[in-house]
């Protein structure tokens, strides 16, 4: 259904389809938990209307709310020294303040801070699940879809962009490959 210019849909679900307004919805499903209470939550929409502000293409909006999140945090490791303030609120079904507000986190607290932040400015996205073990982001603009790994860094103060990839016609599926060193890289 279309408001104001915008496909706000009824449901969301946490598997890729191939119903575009599917990837607007203020529902987001983590596991069984459906969250519906992060549309308004004001950190939120100040930090993505601050990061889009005067920023007319989709795509650098994306980019701006991507980098952002991926340098907010620091990825959630089992070293000694994190083991015990650290964990991933998504994986414990902690609420979207915690998750949002947290210092630390894995890719599933990433990507869905990333998509709650993409769908406020607009931006159709969803998860992209490459296997149980890690979930990235895949994204539409003007038609065309779009991969990337908001996974945190190891060390949010010293940390690349993430990067971007665009689908191609040809690509049937997408492919994450970590380096060793915190970085992951995707490729169609």
């Amino acid at each position: 259904k279309l408001i104001n210019g915008v496909y706000l849909p009824k449901i969301s679900n946490s598997m890729p389809t191939n119903n575009m307004e599917e990837f607007l919805s203020h529902s987001l499903i983590v596991w069984e938990t459906n969250y519906q209470n992060w549309w308004d939550y004001t950190p939120m929409v100040e930090k993505v209307n601050e990061l889009t502000k005067g920023v007319s293409s989709d795509l650098e909006k994306a980019k701006k709310i991507i980098n952002w999140v991926h340098k907010s945090k620091d990825y959630c490791t089992s070293t000694l020294e994190r083991q015990e303030i650290c964990h991933s609120g998504a994986n414990k079904l902690d609420p979207y303040t915690e998750i949002y507000n947290s210092n630390y986190g894995v890719c599933l607290d990433a990507s869905f801070i990333t998509i709650t932040m993409l769908r406020r400015a607009g931006i159709h996205s969803n998860y992209m699940i490459k296997d149980m073990s890690h979930v990235g982001v895949i994204f539409n603009i003007n038609g065309t879809w779009h991969t990337t790994d908001p996974t945190f860094c190891l060390d949010k103060d010293n940390c690349f962009d993430a990067q971007i990839r665009e689908i191609t016609k040809n690509s049937d599926k997408i492919i994450y490959y970590h380096d060793g060193k915190g970085l992951f890289l995707s490729s169609t």
